[in-house]
């Protein structure tokens, strides 16, 4: 089922261990990786900001968790990796309801 749902591959060289197969890549492969910890990177500052001042989710936070949110998401994507993506929904929805007033 597989091989007739993968395009067919031709061999790039032929060497004495076997052929050798040249599968191409995505162009920036650090892209996926800096993105999610970018957005990582900016949530964790602006929870340190939270904790440090005491106040709720303000507007301005809660644009900056988004943010954050939105670089994880896109990093995700890029790596086509779902389990990043779930991850950081959960993690947006406990900060949501950990630092909302009252």
């Amino acid at each position: 089922m597989l091989t007739s749902a993968a395009a067919p591959l031709t061999p790039a060289a032929v060497t004495d261990a076997g052929r050798v197969f040249v599968v191409a890549g995505a162009p920036l492969p650090w892209l996926a990786p800096a993105l999610i910890l970018a957005g990582i990177a900016v949530q964790l500052a602006v929870l340190a900001r939270l904790c440090r001042s005491g106040d709720g989710l303000t507007r301005g936070a809660a644009f900056l968790c988004a943010a954050g949110a939105c670089l994880v998401f896109a990093g995700a994507v890029l790596d086509r990796d779902i389990s990043v993506a779930v991850g950081e929904a959960l993690a947006l929805a406990g900060v949501w309801f950990a630092w909302r007033k009252g």
